[in-house]
């Protein structure tokens, strides 16, 4: 009989545990429903490092804390393979978001205890910035925009969503403020022209009625 030892470069198993010396279980490896994940362990046995794919490969990261609350999430979408990061509440409410966009720009979204919306930052493709402090329920309220080329603007909507005032800035320094009524229809133009000419129009159910100069 052989003394030889044979070694196989390969190990087959579904699951995989990984001990301290005292035999605590810090690590599993594992792959439930056929996806695979590796969990961490703390020493009260609690998982707070959790890495997995889904069923269509895209992989994700889980931080919890020490209540096995889920406090940090980053993961690429199903859809498109985006990278994202969400930080969440004590309640599991994701209160900070992270992302790109397909095309690479980013979006920064802020939400509250509800899940509402209060402020969204993005970067277009073409360096456009978007600064979005929205109203409750709604995807509009105050947005202040800037162009790369120094376009800026900020349109204020009412609780109903409609327009009632603009104001802008065009890369050849020329300003003009707009005030519509409750309907959003155009009540008052004021502007200033880049020589530095000022203007002003007063509207009527949206029909002009006064020119100066």
């Amino acid at each position: 009989m052989s003394d030889e030892v044979v070694f196989s470069p390969v190990v087959q198993t579904q699951r995989l545990d990984i001990l301290s010396d005292d035999g605590r279980i810090v690590a599993i490896l594992g792959a439930a429903s056929g996806t695979p994940g590796l969990a961490f362990h703390d020493k009260q046995g609690e998982v707070r490092l959790f890495l997995t794919l889904d069923s269509d490969g895209n992989p994700s990261i889980s931080l919890a804390n020490k209540g096995k609350q889920v406090r940090l999430m980053m993961f690429m979408a199903q859809s498109d393979g985006t990278p994202h990061l969400n930080l969440l509440s004590s309640a599991g409410v994701p209160i900070l978001a992270l992302s790109l966009r397909p095309d690479g720009s980013p979006d920064i979204v802020l939400t509250d205890q509800a899940s509402e919306t209060r402020i969204g930052l993005s970067v277009s493709s073409d360096g456009g910035s978007v600064l979005t402090l929205p109203a409750t329920g709604r995807d509009d309220g105050v947005v202040i925009s800037m162009s790369r080329e120094g376009e800026g603007g900020v349109m204020v909507a009412s609780a109903e969503g409609r327009l009632r005032a603009s104001l802008g800035v065009d890369e050849h320094g020329a300003a003009r403020l707009d005030l519509n009524d409750e309907r959003g229809r155009g009540s008052a133009i004021v502007g200033v022209a880049e020589d530095g000419s000022p203007g002003l129009q007063l509207c009527s159910r949206g029909e002009a009625v006064f020119f100066a100069p």
